[in-house]
């Protein structure tokens, strides 16, 4: 063995103690910033989808990174909740793609369903939010939903009509 050579077991502790390093911090920043951990149970649903394909414009790698088939999305009420569901969540750092969003309706922007060349039927959702300084940035998340029929035009009638009802969307 050359003596600049690493023996295998020395690599393969170095591997698992990164890994499971970049998952303990991943965990601490979920519980810091208050997201769950698991598919909150919530009251009041219209719609709920799990296990289908999504993207987002947030994070430092949001545009560039895509979650297949590990997202849930739930529509309320008054809010859109995104998510990836445990463990893929531990895997997606929110610094880096920020997944886990909870965007109120009257923050919704435009609602657009997109025909992928064989990718099937994507929803394109754009949202307003205040950054930390309260500028308001604009976002979207694109989903593709398994059962989405008449979601889009049903999305864009509840966003208006929350629009229209109460200013900002943010209490900004």
């Amino acid at each position: 063995m050359h003596p600049n050579q690493l023996p295998p077991e020395e690599i393969l502790g170095r591997f698992f103690g990164f890994t499971f390093g970049l998952l303990g911090v991943t965990a601490l920043l979920r519980k810091a910033q208050g997201l769950p951990f698991f598919k909150p149970k919530l009251e009041g649903v219209e719609h709920a989808e799990s296990w289908i394909s999504g993207r987002t414009s947030r994070g430092l790698m949001g545009f560039f990174a895509g979650a297949n088939n590990c997202l849930w999305f739930i529509l309320t009420g008054d809010t859109v909740r995104v998510g990836a569901h445990f463990p893929f969540n531990m895997f997606f750092p929110p610094f880096l793609v920020r997944f886990d969003l909870e965007i109120p309706v009257g923050a919704i922007t435009a609602v657009e369903e997109k025909k992928k060349f064989l990718m099937g039927t994507w929803l394109r959702i754009a949202y307003e939010y205040p950054d930390r300084d309260g500028r308001t940035k604009s976002g979207w998340v694109e989903l593709r939903p398994r059962h989405g029929e008449g979601l889009a035009r049903a999305l864009s009638e509840k966003a208006r009509a929350a629009r229209d009802g109460l200013g900002k969307p943010f209490g900004g």
